[in-house]
């Protein structure tokens, strides 16, 4: 019995999802955010998961998401001291 999925996906068939909406090959390479994309972001992201944004600007969900922290670091954000992430690099 096919199911359609509650994301929206595609097609639940019990295993595994079918009839993606977006395939890898037609993801577009991200460079740049322009001011007025990342805005956009911005104001989709109150209303939507960063998967949907991802789909919306044909590209993937970690773009999106790296994409809106480095505009956080720009605009001044300081990780706190004591986050695991801000320690020594070894390298």
């Amino acid at each position: 019995m096919e199911v359609k999925s509650a994301t929206g996906d595609g097609i639940k068939d019990g295993t595994r999802e079918t009839e993606r909406d977006t395939s890898m090959d037609e993801m577009r390479p991200r460079g740049k955010w322009s001011d007025s994309e990342l805005n956009q972001v911005k104001f989709l992201h109150g209303s939507n998961s960063t998967s949907q944004i991802a789909k919306i600007f044909r590209t993937t969900k970690n773009a999106v998401i790296g994409a809106m922290y480095r505009d956080k670091i720009r605009n001044g954000y300081v990780p706190p001291e004591d986050s695991k992430y801000t320690g020594p690099k070894n390298l």
